[in-house]
This record gives C-alpha cells, sequence and structure tokens, in this order.
C-alpha cells in the first residue's frame, strides 16, 4: 500500500516537459536582463555617483596626496587608505575610461560571486528523513541544477546589482564576503582570515566578526586577521602615509554617520518617523542620542545571541550565518546596497534547504524575507511618494533575521534533546 502511495506521490510531482521548459525560459530571461541591462547596459549608460571618489583617491595617491584632504563628505573618498591602496590603478586611466573599468570590475565581483557560490557551496546528498517523495524530489532538483539556482540568487540579489550602475564599492565587497565563507567552507581558515582583514579595510562594519570568531576559538581564522591587520600598518608607516589614516578615523569616521542620516534606513530612525517626529532626526543632539542608543541594544543583542548559541553547541558555520546576517544592523548608518554584506547567508540557507536540513515553515518565511528584500529597491525607490516606502528594506531585514534565529534556537534545541530531526 504505502508503494503504491510513494509511486502516486511521485507521478505527482512530475512535471510535464513544456512545463519544465517555461520555467527554464523564464529563469534564463530573468537572468539575461539583469545581466545584459542591470549588469552591464544600463552602468554604461548612467555615471557613477558613487564611482569618483575612488579615482580621486587613485589619482591623489599617485600624486602623493592625502586621499581625504581634498574631498568632502557629501562625496569625498570616506574609506580607509587601503581601498586607496586597492584600486590606485583607476589612477592610470582617464576618469571616463577608468569609470567603464570599474563598472566591469564591479560585474566581474558578481559573476564570481556566483561562481564560488556555485563551485564551494553546492549541497551534498539529500537527506531523506522524515522527507516525502514530493519533498526529497523537489529538493534533488534544486541540488541537481545548483549552477543555476545560484545564478538564479545572484542575478536577483538587488543590494548587489544595484550598486554596480551608481558606481558603488559593495560588489567588491560581496566578493570578499563570498571570497570569506567560501574559504572557510572549504577548510582554508588562514585564508579566509586574510580576505576577513581586506573586508574589514574596505568596511569597518565586518570588524564585528570578531565576536563569533572569539566565541568559537578559531585561533588561525584570528591569527591571519591581525597579521594582514598588521601587514597593512606597515605599509602606512613605510609609505609616510600613516597620519593621514589617523585623520581618517580621528576627523572624519565620527562624522560619516550624521553627515549622511538623511538617507538611511536604520530601524531607529523607522520608528521615529512613524511615530509622527520624523523632523528630530534632523536634530544632531537627537540623532547622535538614538544612534548610540540603538548601537549599544544592538550590540548587546549580537553579543548576547551569539553567545547563547555558542554556549547551546551550535557548531561554527551555523553560529557564523547567524553573524552574518545580524552584523549589517549595528551601523549608525545604513542603506540598501549594506546588505550585500548578508549575499553568503542566503546560498548558505538554500543548501541547507536543499539539503533536507530546514523545515518548509521556516523555508517560507526565509523565502518571503529575501523576495521582500530584493523587491524593496523597486519600493523604496519607485514607490518613494509612499510614506515609509524606503523602510520595506528594514521590515524585509527583520523578518530574514526573525527566521534565522527561529531556525538557529529550534537548531539548538532539537540538538539539546537528541531529536535531530526535528530541525528538518
Amino acid at each position: 500500500m504505502s508503494d503504491r502511495v510513494d509511486r502516486t506521490v511521485k507521478d505527482a510531482a512530475a512535471v510535464s516537459p513544456f512545463f519544465r521548459w517555461m520555467l527554464f525560459l523564464a529563469v534564463g530571461s530573468f537572468i539575461a536582463h539583469q545581466v545584459i541591462f542591470l549588469g552591464l547596459y544600463k552602468p554604461m549608460k548612467i555615471p557613477g555617483v558613487d564611482y569618483g571618489k575612488h579615482w580621486e583617491a587613485a589619482v591623489a595617491l599617485l600624486e602623493g596626496r592625502s586621499t581625504y584632504l581634498g574631498g568632502d563628505l557629501w562625496m569625498g573618498f570616506n574609506y580607509p587608505q587601503a581601498t586607496a591602496f586597492t584600486f590606485v590603478w583607476l589612477g592610470f586611466f582617464s576618469r571616463a575610461v577608468a569609470e567603464k573599468i570599474w563598472k566591469l570590475f564591479l560585474f566581474a565581483c558578481l559573476f564570481s560571486c556566483w561562481w564560488m557560490a556555485w563551485r564551494t557551496l553546492r549541497p551534498k546528498t539529500v537527506s531523506g528523513d522524515g522527507l516525502g517523495t514530493f519533498d526529497r524530489d523537489l529538493r534533488g532538483a534544486f541540488r541537481s541544477r545548483w549552477w543555476l539556482t545560484t545564478a538564479f540568487i545572484t542575478a536577483a540579489f538587488m543590494p548587489a546589482v544595484s550598486a554596480i550602475y551608481i558606481g558603488n564599492i559593495d560588489p567588491y565587497n560581496a566578493l570578499l564576503a563570498m571570497g570569506m565563507v567560501a574559504a572557510l567552507a572549504t577548510g582554508r581558515q588562514r585564508l579566509a582570515g586574510v580576505i576577513w582583514a581586506l573586508l574589514t579595510l574596505v568596511k569597518l562594519l565586518p570588524g564585528v566578526l570578531m565576536i563569533p570568531v572569539l566565541l568559537w576559538r578559531k585561533s588561525r581564522v584570528l591569527a591571519a586577521f591581525i597579521g594582514t591587520m598588521a601587514v597593512y600598518l606597515i605599509l602606512l608607516l613605510v609609505t609616510g602615509r600613516f597620519h593621514y589614516e589617523w585623520f581618517f578615523f580621528r576627523e572624519m569616521l565620527p562624522k560619516v554617520p550624521g553627515y549622511w542620516r538623511w538617507i538611511s534606513i536604520t530601524p531607529i530612525r523607522a520608528i521615529i518617523e512613524m511615530s509622527g517626529h520624523g523632523e528630530a532626526w534632523n536634530n544632531p543632539y537627537v540623532f547622535e542620542i538614538a544612534a548610540r542608543g540603538q548601537l549599544a541594544m544592538f550590540a548587546a543583542a549580537y553579543i548576547g545571541i551569539l553567545y547563547w548559541l555558542r554556549r547551546r553547541g551550535l557548531e561554527w558555520m551555523r553560529g557564523l550565518e547567524v553573524a552574518i546576517v545580524l552584523y549589517p544592523m549595528l551601523t549608525p548608518l545604513l542603506e540598501y546596497h549594506h546588505f550585500v554584506f548578508m549575499m553568503p547567508a542566503i546560498y548558505l540557507q538554500t543548501r541547507r534547504w536543499a539539503e533536507g536540513r530546514m523545515g518548509w515553515s521556516i523555508a517560507g518565511g526565509l523565502f518571503a524575507g529575501w523576495v521582500m528584500q530584493q523587491i524593496g529597491f523597486i519600493v523604496g525607490f519607485q514607490f518613494s511618494n509612499i510614506p515609509f516606502s524606503q523602510y520595506f528594506s528594514t521590515l524585509a531585514y527583520f523578518v530574514i533575521i526573525g527566521f534565522t534565529l527561529a531556525e538557529a534556537f529550534r537548531e539548538t534545541r532539537a540538538a539539546a534533546t537528541g531529536e535531530v530531526d526535528a530541525v528538518a
């Protein structure tokens, strides 16, 4: 009887060749649109508002000048000098030519993200424990076509894709974030530490990954991170540019969040505006209090959650995934493209579902959150006349956080009670 039921379910799972090819056509058309139009054509037609600072910093570096003193906080260079060293080659070209090369480089960064997700995060054998025939076959289909699954995810990841045509550096951050996770997934902890340091030297926020590294006692990752930072410090001393770096940390960095506060989509700003006191956000004193209060609250939650999960026995890569999802909330200046730091998490979560290690309730919630985040670009920018539409992505972010934590808590509870199948 059970065999007959299984055959019936398997027959129901079969998809007609016509429907399958129509689905492939739809997915292929979407990927082609994202690659050709948003990834290549549109960036070449639109001036990148975030590009100029990198070209100017490269020129200043080649001429031996400060990368900071010639600019301003509006469009000036406001990164550690490591970024200028990395992209010093921009200065060998004219501003217009370098911009084309820069945007092709950003496109290549996302292509590399796809390649790493495809090659290093491929799902293992689908577990049959507790899964019906249809469920197992469906997950297996995603695993067998992992190259297409990861291509679709990469093409749909708007925080990175949309950053290309404005010339923002975050596709490069996505590359480093993916490289760090790919190195860890393949057992190369020292390489992961080096890449983590490079990521931190672009945007300082990833430095808070120090918490999971310390909690899970990843000494080789930490040693490589510290070593890379030491090499960078020596480079600054040898080139005589340490005082410029000190100027950045002392004079510029503390002012950047307040200067750009009007574009921030942090949750504290959303609460202030929705309570009818949006004008208070423009008060520097109120902003300072709100930003520091939010940072203190979220930092305590970040440390507390990771500490609790470590004590409950959550394994290292799962703990890192949670940390990756959580740490963008620590910044006092949150923009849509900053969600690129979460990019590795969507591949890890999709892989876990394809392996049969994630239940449908969690998967459905995460899917809803990720979809909301991607269309948040359209909602926030194309429907900006709708009140509070810019916070749609922030809401999506907390949906992702909620279901990510729900799965982690469920997993630690199942491990503590020995109910391993409960997590599936």
